[in-house]
Parts: C-alpha cells; sequence; structure tokens
C-alpha cells in the first residue's frame, strides 16, 4: 500500500527519532522532534474540528516550524495555502476569502497584517501565533499560540 508524504517522513522519523533532520540557525532539530510537532500540530487542527479537505493557511517566512506545519496540515487532511510574506492587504486579505481558509499560522510580523483584515474574512475562525508564548500570547484576540495548538 502507498503512503502519503507525511506517513512516509513519520515511518522514517520514528525509526531513528534521534537523527538530525533541520539545522535552522544553530539549532539542530532532530527527526523526532519534528515528528511529535507535526502529530501535535495535527491532533490539535482535529481539535478545532478541521476537517479532511478544509483550508489552512501559512503566512510565514523562513523558520524552523514551517515544515512541521506544513505536515501537520497534511496529516490533519487539510489543504495548506502558502501565502507570500510580501504580500499586503490586497492581496492577503484575496488568498484568505478566496481560499475559505479556517485556520491561519503566522507570526507576531503578520498578525500585524491580518488583524484589521478579520471582519471580512467570515471563513477564518482560528489564527495561530507561531513565535508569541508568555504574556504576550494573552493578547492574542481569541486566538491560539503554537504552545497551546494541542
Amino acid at each position: 500500500m502507498s503512503q502519503s508524504v507525511v506517513e512516509h517522513f513519520l515511518a522514517i522519523a520514528d525509526a531513528a527519532p534521534e537523527r538530525p533532520l533541520i539545522d535552522f540557525e544553530g539549532r539542530t532539530h532532530a527527526r523526532g522532534e519534528v515528528a511529535a510537532a507535526v502529530r501535535r500540530i495535527a491532533n490539535g487542527l482535529i481539535a478545532r474540528d478541521v476537517s479532511p479537505g478544509d483550508r489552512v493557511a501559512l503566512f510565514l517566512g523562513t523558520c524552523a516550524e514551517f515544515p512541521s506545519l506544513w505536515l501537520g496540515v497534511q496529516l490533519a487532511r487539510a489543504v495548506g495555502v502558502p501565502i507570500n510574506t510580501a504580500y499586503r492587504e490586497v492581496e492577503l486579505r484575496h488568498l484568505l476569502l478566496h481560499s475559505g481558509a479556517r485556520v491561519l499560522f503566522t507570526d507576531r510580523a503578520g498578525l500585524a497584517h491580518v488583524l484589521p483584515l478579520l471582519p471580512g474574512l467570515p471563513a477564518l475562525q482560528h489564527i495561530v501565533c507561531v513565535d508569541a508564548s508568555g504574556p504576550e500570547a494573552g493578547a492574542l484576540p481569541a486566538q491560539v499560540t503554537l504552545s497551546t495548538l494541542a
């Protein structure tokens, strides 16, 4: 039986969880660490009623979390919608509105561009800020942080 890319990755990661996978900004992330994050993200999406085929947008620059987020979206059987971080109001609104994204992964910089658009994005139910934690995370209006996703 054939496997999806994410299923294949998880099988490889589970076979050798200690092996390095990502080296980003001087920090090495092991296969097992990334696999655990993929599962946590997928479970968090499913817990928030993301169903197969639902759209999940990623408005992020280059970051260590991106591979885990992308694979977590796939494991939840949702459809990833990558959004160029150079996009601003017009393009960003267009992609979020017309994709029907129910969840958005972004960072604090992206959040500043997204929050003013929220009244015109009826499908968007959750924003997950990947670089918010601690006291500033509580300042996010009815949003979720990556550390509290699952």
